[in-house]
């Protein structure tokens, strides 16, 4: 007899994972009309993380309910209570904290929210239709956009001003240009963000590659689609990456080969003839450890977060830490806080399979290798989709084992 929750996952779970594919790939957009239609408060972006909140409490009995997802949930809630005594204890004056502790807890969050819905063998073909109809819209949308340059015709000032970021003349963000490749644009498609749609594109080539998601010409399609995305976005990090995740953390690889294959970004890193925007982030990371600590120097001491909220920028400037994850958050909570966010991450992922090839840990270990020189990858605006393709990555609990 059918159990409940397979009754209960049966009628919510695919729709779930398919409503919140399409939600992160479109709420950019979505949030552009509404700012288009008058809505000027920067509480709009609000939007963007906001039904996955509201589907997580709505749906508390069908993903939280194992002991191991309630073990999860009370290590977190105890990690969140230790990130307010860090505030207050190490920086009670910063004055907009909420937005870093989110920055630090949501990812745990919302990957165990994914994780554990556990989408039955016959419910994975539906979500797989979906994730492939969204990848399929998002190229060609994005092939389009970046061969008209349609969004220098939108005038995006506001979209992004509510955002506290500079545009150019055209209304365009400057990350919309690739300054390691001459200020060449990038494609941004329905993201609006050339470094959330590379993780997108390059968290879909990796779970093809390792054939744990889709099959036949589905698959092949999907990673020929994936890697032109990467080609166009020109996103440093989400092509470093797919390398990392079917190189250096490929098990089939032998040791020596994976040796050689770490040269390789050394000698990328060589030829590009603009290296200003990466030293930035190598920059923010060799500052990290110069000022490392045990706890810390307290939340909103450091990152892009804190020089966005921050009334003072005094300890901001001393640390000198931006444009990495990792970094911002041995800045923050010290090497202590950092062990355990890394425990609590990947206390979501689990179970992780002895000799046997585990496609969700490669893909969420090279986002973490990525974050340790990008601060914006662990965002919840990039980490959503990769959330959802780690979790249907992971092994299955039916005697029909999914990944191969």
């Amino acid at each position: 007899m059918t159990s409940m929750y397979a009754k209960q996952g049966t009628r919510i779970t695919p729709y779930i994972f398919s409503l919140f594919i399409a939600w992160a790939a479109f709420s950019s957009v979505a949030i552009l009309l509404l700012i288009k239609l008058g809505a000027n408060s920067p509480l709009v972006f609000s939007l963007k993380d906001m039904p996955v909140y509201i589907v997580m409490a709505l749906s508390f009995s069908a993903w939280a309910r194992s002991s191991r997802s309630t073990l999860t949930l009370s290590a977190s809630l105890l990690f969140t209570t230790y990130l307010f005594l860090n505030l207050i204890l190490l920086k009670p004056d910063y004055s907009n904290p909420l937005a870093n502790i989110r920055q630090i807890i949501a990812p745990i969050i919302v990957l165990l929210f994914f994780c554990q819905l556990k989408p039955l063998e016959h419910e994975l073909k539906k979500i797989e239709n979906s994730l492939f109809l969204i990848l399929s819209i998002v190229f060609i949308f994005g092939v389009f956009e970046f061969s008209t340059e349609f969004w220098k015709s939108v005038n995006l000032t506001n979209f992004f001003n509510l955002k506290g970021i500079p545009v150019d003349q055209y209304g365009l963000s400057y990350m919309f240009y690739e300054p390691a490749f001459g200020y060449r644009e990038r494609m941004t498609s329905t993201f609006l963000d050339p470094i959330s749609l590379g993780h997108f594109f390059s968290s879909i080539f990796i779970a093809a590659y390792y054939k744990c998601i889709f099959s036949g010409t589905k698959r092949r399609a999907a990673i020929v689609l994936s890697a032109l995305g990467l080609v166009f976005c020109l996103s440093k990090g989400a092509l470093l990456q797919a390398f990392i995740g079917i190189t250096i953390l490929n098990p089939r690889v032998n040791i020596l080969i994976k040796s050689i294959f770490l040269l390789v970004p050394l000698a990328v890193f060589s030829a590009i003839p603009n290296k200003a925007g990466i030293l930035i982030h190598l920059s923010g990371l060799s500052n990290s450890f110069e000022n490392i600590s045990f706890f810390g120097h307290g939340i909103g001491s450091s990152g892009n977060y804190a020089k966005m909220f921050s009334d003072d920028l005094n300890q901001y400037s001393a640390l000198g830490i931006s444009d990495t994850f990792i970094g911002s958050l041995i800045g923050q909570i010290g090497v202590f806080g950092l062990g355990i966010w890394l425990l609590l991450l990947y206390t979501a992922i689990l179970p992780i399979k002895k000799k046997q090839l585990n496609p969700h840990l490669i893909i969420l270990t090279s986002i973490v290798m990525v974050s340790v020189i990008s601060e914006n990858t662990m965002n919840i605006t990039s980490f959503m989709l990769p959330c959802i393709i780690i979790a249907l990555a992971r092994p299955k609990p039916e005697p029909k084992q999914y990944c191969k």
